[in-house]
């Protein structure tokens, strides 16, 4: 798992001057089940659970990141146990061929949760599930300057956005476990040489520091666990 992972298509706008960006792109909304559970049972015992979780974690979405990234996806945001890809538009690529490398990066992923859903921890054995959505649209992302306290700093984050991510999301949410969904206006998957990617690049440390916080740079420690209020909201961008 890459927990400083920057989209490589925000490096290269940021770099460019480029601040948002609208694109043709198929979406996967992928959601792990079962972790609920286990962070619950390793949360009793402090940091090591919160290593054992880490560890699940990263052993669990490796693998999949790897399949999306080798289908020419990339991962656009984790969501606690949940991840949304985007496979964008390339020249010379149709529609049907984003549909078909989304809807094979999400197969592949089935057979190897289905293959390794059980998971042996200190704390027992817990059982994994997933399930998926795929749509395809126009998304867009855009590149924030952040506002530390009332001060602006440069410090930046960046989000992605279109009705095409809300689509994957409901069909992710309707779908079966262990099932695939595609959003109905989806153009019907058509077969196509899978996309190999370049090997991932390390954002330099410079980067990341744009766009992370030093904690998340600099700190050891590979979990942590607190009690929070979480909320919630969602904007809608004209």
């Amino acid at each position: 798992m890459k927990p400083r992972y920057i989209p490589e298509p925000i490096l290269t706008a940021f770099h460019n001057y480029e601040r948002s960006k609208k694109f043709v792109s198929s979406v996967l909304s992928i959601d792990i089940s079962g972790f609920t559970s286990m962070c619950e049972s390793l949360l009793p015992n402090g940091r090591s659970g919160m290593e054992i979780l880490a560890s699940e974690l990263e052993a669990i979405f490796s693998p999949m990141i790897r399949t999306i990234e080798s289908r020419g996806g990339f991962i656009a945001d984790y969501a606690g146990d949940a991840l949304i890809a985007l496979f964008p538009e390339k020249r010379g690529m149709k529609h049907e061929n984003l549909t078909y490398l989304a809807i094979a990066a999400a197969e592949d992923c089935l057979a190897w949760i289905k293959k390794n859903e059980l998971r042996q921890t200190q704390a027992g054995t817990f059982k994994i599930g997933i399930r998926a959505g795929v749509s395809f649209g126009e998304a867009e992302f855009y590149i924030i300057e952040r506002a530390l306290g009332h001060q602006i700093s440069n410090y930046f984050g960046y989000f992605f956005c279109g009705d095409v991510i809300e689509k994957s999301a409901i069909a992710q949410n309707d779908a079966p476990p262990g099932e695939i969904k595609l959003s109905a206006d989806a153009p019907s998957p058509k077969s196509c040489i899978a996309v190999v990617s370049k090997e991932f690049v390390e954002p330099t440390d410079a980067d990341l520091r744009l766009f992370l916080h030093n904690i998340l740079i600099d700190s050891i420690p590979r979990g942590e666990a607190r009690r929070i209020v979480s909320v919630f909201g969602s904007s809608r961008i004209n």
